[in-house]
């Protein structure tokens, strides 16, 4: 399975203080046949000489240097060059844990020739420490169908939007996959696109990817653009499902969209007071259809009180409940 090749695509903008140990998570995996991509999306710091040293110490890494136009740029940049069987992101302030992960995915996945693998993230030191992989969970979840697999990740809250803990078959890729450039959450959309596409989906139990939370993080600052960007996020995931209605996975790629509906939710909640949304609120009361794809525990959760409470009424909880999490 050596013959393999997975390329690493890795956006860069202004993190000198990261990039070295995000590097160092791939060049010293165990498995050599790769290739990483490292994307200077016009940096202001060091980062771009960083990138070039780097390229310097491994015949392995490319460099783009690339005017600043975002993380969809960037990643945009680097799916135009790869040349791996399959291909993964890893964002320049994160990076991962296990020197044997994509040894482990080879041997263990990429023999059945899944369109995309998906593992485990977190921004839990301790729970990428400790956590023990589940192949139980993996033999309930990687079934012989589409429609079983998904329905699967759905109940086990394993399919989220995130772009950066798949991995994905580059034979996916077409003029139609790239990520729409200028706006936030593009992962929802992407993700949508990819899974839609894809024909076998597999899931590995390991968490092995650490996100780290910086102060730039949306998490931080949710503003009106960020909303806007949401809510026409989902409004496209909702409108792809118009292609596959006849397919027997439908049922189960809604749950997916159910699930951006809550972050729209929980992200409106949070927004400061000086930014009007209050027609983009309006506005989406219209697609709290959504829940009544609730298979996911989360989603169901959020149901129940929009059936007891209402629409207003469950903005309401979850905005008493986000202020208690912190």
């Amino acid at each position: 399975m050596n013959d393999i090749k997975i390329s690493i695509v890795i956006p860069v903008y202004n993190v000198e203080k990261y990039l070295q140990e995000c590097v160092d998570s791939v060049v010293k995996q165990s498995y050599k046949n790769i290739e990483i991509i490292l994307v200077d999306d016009g940096s202001k710091d060091n980062s771009p000489k960083l990138c070039d040293e780097l390229a310097k110490t491994d015949d392995r890494i490319k460099v783009i240097h690339k005017e600043n136009g975002g993380l969809s740029s960037a990643r945009n940049a680097g799916m135009k060059v790869i040349t791996g069987d399959y291909f993964v992101f890893l964002d320049s302030d994160d990076y991962w844990t296990d020197l044997d992960f994509l040894k482990k995915i080879v041997n263990d996945k990429l023999i059945m020739n899944p369109d995309i693998i998906i593992f485990g993230y977190s921004k839990d030191k301790k729970l990428l420490e400790e956590y023990t992989r589940n192949k139980d969970l993996e033999n309930q979840i990687n079934c012989d169908t589409k429609k079983e697999t998904f329905r699967q990740l759905i109940l086990n809250d394993k399919l989220h939007s995130s772009a950066c803990n798949k991995l994905f078959s580059s034979n996916l890729l077409n003029e139609n996959t790239f990520f729409i450039e200028g706006i936030c959450s593009e992962d929802i959309d992407w993700i949508a696109r990819m899974i839609i596409l894809a024909n076998k989906i597999m899931y590995y139990d390991d968490y092995i990817y650490f996100y780290r939370e910086n102060e730039n993080s949306i998490t931080h600052s949710i503003t009106r653009k960020n909303i806007i960007d949401l809510v026409g996020q989902i409004k496209r995931v909702v409108a792809y499902s118009e292609k596959i209605k006849n397919e027997d996975y439908y049922e189960w790629y809604m749950n997916y969209c159910a699930y951006q509906y809550i972050t729209f939710l929980n992200n409106v909640v949070t927004i400061d007071k000086k930014e009007d949304i209050s027609g983009v609120v309006e506005e989406m009361k219209s697609y709290t259809y959504l829940l009544n794809y609730h298979n996911n525990k989360k989603v169901d959760l959020v149901y129940k009180f929009y059936k007891l409470l209402g629409y207003k009424g469950i903005l309401k909880v979850l905005k008493i409940f986000l202020k208690i999490r912190g």
